[in-house]
């Protein structure tokens, strides 16, 4: 699958709003939801079955941006992409350009994401919180390897963005990462961790 670029087009303009709070995209409109401090994320997980809407963002304790307009369409873009594949993660995506604090059973997910503006491209995080089940489902094993994405997650956007820059690979750990993404892949979210391995081996050759 060939990875997406999100172009400015793709930051759906919001009205400005200071948080905390939810914007919830529905088919027509996308409309502000002011929820109390440290509840947020709880009243996210409430509503991700909620067949109304197509996606959902957080916004944290802050003013909203035009990244927040981005997170919206990533959290549709994630919806679309699982109704067509053939998981069974039929629930609405919730994400957010912060890292939120996860509820009990839930998890937070740091997906890649290719910006393309002014013709520069630029590589951001959009987290998204899913219960541990959908997390494990998406991924198709176990979800293990947390502190080690989030404490490399620096060093993983390098590694993508010098191999998406068409990187010569010199050593065998980048050698193997040049043949699995010839594979028909790129360094997504979901390719990191299925090769977890190999990028704890390649993080610990940069210094």
């Amino acid at each position: 699958m060939a990875e997406k670029y999100f172009i400015p087009n793709d930051c759906l303009e919001l009205p400005a709003h200071i948080g905390p709070g939810l914007y919830i995209a529905g088919v027509e409109s996308t409309d502000w939801y002011s929820i109390e401090t440290g509840r947020v994320e709880e009243a996210a997980i409430e509503l991700r079955g909620n067949t109304q809407f197509d996606g959902i963002s957080i916004v944290g304790n802050r003013p909203s941006s035009v990244m927040d307009g981005l997170a919206v369409t990533f959290s549709q873009y994630l919806r679309n992409l699982r109704h067509a594949g053939q998981d069974n993660l039929k629930s609405m995506c919730i994400t957010g350009i912060d890292p939120p604090t996860p509820p009990v059973e839930c998890v937070r997910i740091p997906h890649l994401v290719t910006t393309r503006f002014e013709h520069v491209l630029s590589d951001t995080v959009i987290w998204e919180l899913q219960a541990v089940g959908d997390a494990e489902e998406w991924l198709g094993a176990p979800l293990t390897g947390q502190k080690i994405v989030e404490d490399n997650l620096e060093k993983i956007i390098k590694i993508r963005r010098e191999f998406r820059d068409g990187k010569v690979a010199a050593t065998e750990y980048e050698k193997e990462l040049q043949y699995q993404l010839s594979k028909g892949r790129y360094i997504s979210a979901l390719f990191v961790y299925q090769q977890l391995d190999l990028f704890r081996s390649i993080i610990d050759e940069i210094t």
